[in-house]
């Protein structure tokens, strides 16, 4: 594993390190005392957070509407049938993600949050779909 100590040292390593991401192999950089930084492969890491961060909303029906939630967090959506309800929950998780970038990420009750943020941000809508909803 490649580990760096200060920046200058690490960017003129960059082709290593990115050269050991793509192997599968972390590299850890490090700026005076500040805790490490770990480079990863994104698809490593996307596979690591799916694992870690289920997303399974609550969903009701009702004779007019969908309505889906994540149970302890503000992520909410309605639609008319499932498919319109499914496709405003990912904007809310977006939504919900880029606030917690933005602001949220800072408070206690949403910095534990940083698994599903980094989930949504790096993963595609259908990626998404198929983690919270099921499919391939």
């Amino acid at each position: 594993m490649l580990s760096y100590e200060k920046i200058t040292e690490a960017r003129s390593h960059l082709k290593d390190i990115y050269d050991s991401a793509q192997r599968g192999v972390p590299s850890l950089v490090r700026r005076e005392q500040d805790s490490p930084i770990v480079i990863v492969k994104a698809d490593s890491f996307k596979r690591a957070l799916r694992a870690l961060c289920p997303i399974g909303p609550q969903v009701r029906f009702t004779e007019s509407n969908v309505s889906m939630w994540l149970p302890g967090l503000p992520v909410s959506a309605e639609g008319t049938d499932f498919d319109a309800a499914e496709t405003e929950f990912i904007a809310a998780l977006r939504d919900y993600a880029e606030l917690w970038a933005e602001d949220l990420g800072g408070f206690p009750n949403h910095a534990d949050n940083w698994g599903l943020v980094n989930l949504v941000l790096l993963s595609s809508d259908e990626e998404l779909r198929a983690h919270a909803f099921g499919g391939s």
